[in-house]
Protein backbone atom coordinates (compact mmCIF):
# COMPACT_ATOMS: atom_id res chain seq x y z
CA UNK A 1 0.00 0.00 0.00
CA UNK A 2 1.49 3.22 -0.28
CA UNK A 3 0.15 6.58 1.11
CA UNK A 4 1.91 10.02 1.07
CA UNK A 5 -0.35 11.95 3.81
CA UNK A 6 1.96 14.38 4.90
CA UNK A 7 4.45 14.94 1.46
CA UNK A 8 6.71 11.71 1.60
CA UNK A 9 5.89 8.63 -0.08
CA UNK A 10 5.55 5.46 2.34
CA UNK A 11 4.78 1.57 1.70
CA UNK A 12 3.44 -0.83 3.59
CA UNK A 13 3.40 -3.98 3.07
CA UNK A 14 0.82 -6.51 5.26
CA UNK A 15 3.44 -7.09 8.20
CA UNK A 16 4.70 -3.82 8.70
CA UNK A 17 3.58 -1.56 11.52
CA UNK A 18 1.45 1.39 10.29
CA UNK A 19 -0.18 3.84 12.85
CA UNK A 20 -4.06 3.49 12.44
CA UNK A 21 -4.47 7.13 12.23
CA UNK A 22 -1.71 7.92 9.76
CA UNK A 23 -2.96 11.60 9.45
CA UNK A 24 -2.86 12.09 13.17
CA UNK A 25 0.54 11.27 13.57
CA UNK A 26 1.57 13.06 11.29
CA UNK A 27 1.21 15.87 13.98
CA UNK A 28 3.31 14.28 15.91
CA UNK A 29 5.83 14.69 12.88
CA UNK A 30 5.65 17.95 12.15
CA UNK A 31 5.92 19.06 15.78
CA UNK A 32 9.23 16.87 15.98
CA UNK A 33 10.72 18.49 12.27
CA UNK A 34 10.85 21.45 14.93
CA UNK A 35 12.94 20.32 17.34
CA UNK A 36 15.49 18.43 14.65
CA UNK A 37 18.15 21.31 13.69
CA UNK A 38 19.24 21.96 10.19
CA UNK A 39 22.33 19.60 8.58
CA UNK A 40 21.86 17.09 11.79
CA UNK A 41 23.51 13.35 11.66
CA UNK A 42 20.04 11.92 12.23
CA UNK A 43 19.46 8.30 13.80
CA UNK A 44 16.11 6.99 14.12
CA UNK A 45 15.69 3.64 16.17
CA UNK A 46 12.64 1.42 15.71
CA UNK A 47 11.88 3.27 12.60
CA UNK A 48 9.53 1.34 11.02
CA UNK A 49 9.11 1.93 7.51
CA UNK A 50 10.76 5.24 7.71
CA UNK A 51 7.46 6.79 8.57
CA UNK A 52 9.25 9.36 10.80
CA UNK A 53 12.57 9.61 8.96
CA UNK A 54 11.79 9.66 5.50
CA UNK A 55 9.77 13.56 6.32
CA UNK A 56 13.39 14.61 7.69
CA UNK A 57 16.06 14.16 5.05
CA UNK A 58 14.78 17.61 3.53
CA UNK A 59 16.71 19.09 6.99
CA UNK A 60 19.08 16.73 7.61
CA UNK A 61 22.32 15.95 6.54
CA UNK A 62 21.49 12.30 6.85
CA UNK A 63 18.73 9.92 8.37
CA UNK A 64 19.84 6.48 9.17
CA UNK A 65 17.07 4.30 10.23
CA UNK A 66 17.21 0.98 11.16
CA UNK A 67 14.09 -1.74 12.29
CA UNK A 68 13.62 -5.23 13.23
CA UNK A 69 11.19 -6.49 11.31
CA UNK A 70 12.71 -7.79 7.84
CA UNK A 71 9.86 -6.80 5.33
CA UNK A 72 9.89 -2.83 6.05
CA UNK A 73 13.37 -2.65 3.84
CA UNK A 74 11.40 -3.15 0.69
CA UNK A 75 9.19 -0.70 1.49
CA UNK A 76 12.22 1.74 2.44
CA UNK A 77 13.15 1.29 -0.74
CA UNK A 78 10.08 1.92 -2.75
CA UNK A 79 9.98 4.95 -0.88
CA UNK A 80 14.04 6.06 -1.98
CA UNK A 81 12.93 5.43 -5.52
CA UNK A 82 10.25 7.53 -4.99
CA UNK A 83 11.75 10.85 -3.35
CA UNK A 84 14.08 13.14 -5.56
CA UNK A 85 17.77 11.55 -5.86
CA UNK A 86 19.68 14.39 -3.36
CA UNK A 87 16.90 13.23 -1.03
CA UNK A 88 16.93 9.83 -1.11
CA UNK A 89 20.83 9.63 -1.31
CA UNK A 90 20.76 11.24 2.47
CA UNK A 91 18.45 8.11 3.97
CA UNK A 92 19.21 4.50 4.42
CA UNK A 93 17.61 1.75 5.93
CA UNK A 94 18.87 -1.49 8.14
CA UNK A 95 17.37 -4.46 8.73
CA UNK A 96 18.68 -4.57 12.43
CA UNK A 97 17.17 -4.45 16.03
CA UNK A 98 17.76 -1.06 17.99
CA UNK A 99 19.99 -3.06 20.58
CA UNK A 100 22.02 -4.20 17.85
CA UNK A 101 22.61 -0.67 16.41
CA UNK A 102 23.51 0.49 19.67
CA UNK A 103 25.70 -1.85 21.26
CA UNK A 104 27.97 -1.53 18.05
CA UNK A 105 28.31 2.50 18.69
CA UNK A 106 25.60 3.33 15.91
CA UNK A 107 24.19 6.45 18.35
CA UNK A 108 27.68 7.43 19.53
CA UNK A 109 28.74 9.99 16.19
CA UNK A 110 25.06 11.27 15.59
CA UNK A 111 23.60 14.86 16.65
CA UNK A 112 19.81 13.44 16.72
CA UNK A 113 18.50 10.22 17.86
CA UNK A 114 14.81 9.63 17.36
CA UNK A 115 13.03 6.45 19.12
CA UNK A 116 9.47 5.49 18.53
CA UNK A 117 9.55 2.54 20.67
CA UNK A 118 6.70 -0.17 21.33
CA UNK A 119 5.45 0.17 24.39
CA UNK A 120 7.92 -1.93 26.48
CA UNK A 121 10.25 1.48 25.80
CA UNK A 122 13.52 1.37 25.00
CA UNK A 123 15.79 -1.45 25.33
CA UNK A 124 18.37 -1.81 27.76
CA UNK A 125 20.66 -1.85 24.98
CA UNK A 126 19.63 1.76 23.46
CA UNK A 127 19.66 3.05 27.45
CA UNK A 128 22.69 2.02 27.84
CA UNK A 129 24.24 3.95 24.49
CA UNK A 130 22.17 6.74 25.59
CA UNK A 131 24.03 6.90 29.21
CA UNK A 132 27.35 6.64 27.14
CA UNK A 133 28.80 10.28 25.95
CA UNK A 134 28.31 10.65 22.82
CA UNK A 135 31.02 12.00 20.08
CA UNK A 136 28.98 15.63 20.29
CA UNK A 137 26.07 16.41 22.46
CA UNK A 138 23.28 14.61 21.36
CA UNK A 139 19.46 15.55 21.15
CA UNK A 140 16.76 12.72 22.00
CA UNK A 141 13.20 13.19 20.24
CA UNK A 142 11.41 10.31 21.92
CA UNK A 143 7.70 9.27 20.63
CA UNK A 144 6.16 7.56 23.46
CA UNK A 145 2.77 5.07 23.07
CA UNK A 146 3.67 3.92 26.63
CA UNK A 147 3.80 6.80 29.74
CA UNK A 148 5.04 4.54 32.30
CA UNK A 149 7.61 3.40 30.11
CA UNK A 150 8.41 6.77 28.77
CA UNK A 151 8.84 7.84 32.28
CA UNK A 152 11.13 4.88 33.65
CA UNK A 153 13.21 6.07 31.01
CA UNK A 154 13.73 9.67 31.29
CA UNK A 155 13.99 9.38 34.47
CA UNK A 156 17.67 7.31 34.28
CA UNK A 157 18.50 10.05 31.36
CA UNK A 158 17.66 12.89 33.66
CA UNK A 159 19.91 10.97 36.73
CA UNK A 160 22.87 11.06 34.23
CA UNK A 161 23.52 14.29 32.11
CA UNK A 162 20.58 15.18 30.13
CA UNK A 163 18.07 17.46 30.42
CA UNK A 164 13.99 17.62 29.56
CA UNK A 165 13.48 20.74 27.42
CA UNK A 166 10.15 20.11 25.78
CA UNK A 167 6.90 17.25 26.10
CA UNK A 168 4.12 17.52 24.48
CA UNK A 169 1.10 15.07 24.69
CA UNK A 170 -1.21 13.86 21.20
CA UNK A 171 -3.92 12.57 21.05
CA UNK A 172 -4.05 9.88 18.20
CA UNK A 173 -7.81 8.36 18.92
CA UNK A 174 -10.32 10.94 20.11
CA UNK A 175 -12.64 9.57 22.67
CA UNK A 176 -9.93 6.95 24.10
CA UNK A 177 -7.67 7.96 27.26
CA UNK A 178 -4.40 6.74 25.10
CA UNK A 179 -2.38 9.71 24.76
CA UNK A 180 0.99 9.51 22.72
CA UNK A 181 3.83 11.84 24.77
CA UNK A 182 6.48 13.49 22.62
CA UNK A 183 9.49 14.42 24.79
CA UNK A 184 13.29 16.15 23.69
CA UNK A 185 15.53 15.78 26.12
CA UNK A 186 19.87 17.33 25.56
CA UNK A 187 22.73 15.79 26.09
CA UNK A 188 24.72 17.95 29.15
CA UNK A 189 26.60 20.87 26.09
CA UNK A 190 23.12 21.26 24.44
CA UNK A 191 21.36 22.05 27.55
CA UNK A 192 22.18 21.26 31.22
CA UNK A 193 22.81 18.40 33.57
CA UNK A 194 19.73 16.05 34.60
CA UNK A 195 17.01 18.07 34.92
CA UNK A 196 13.96 19.84 33.02
CA UNK A 197 14.06 23.14 31.49
CA UNK A 198 11.32 26.04 33.08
Amino acid sequence: VRETPFGAPLYFAPPCFRQANLPQFFRIVDALRAHVPNKSRVVELYGGVATIGAHLVAKARYVRCSDENPWNAACVALTRRDLPDALAQKLTYETAPAAAVARRGGLDDCDVVIVDPPRKGLCDDVRAALLRRGQTPRRLVYVSCGFDALKRDIDELLAARWTLVHVEGHVLFPGADHVETLAVLDEEGRGGRGKRKK
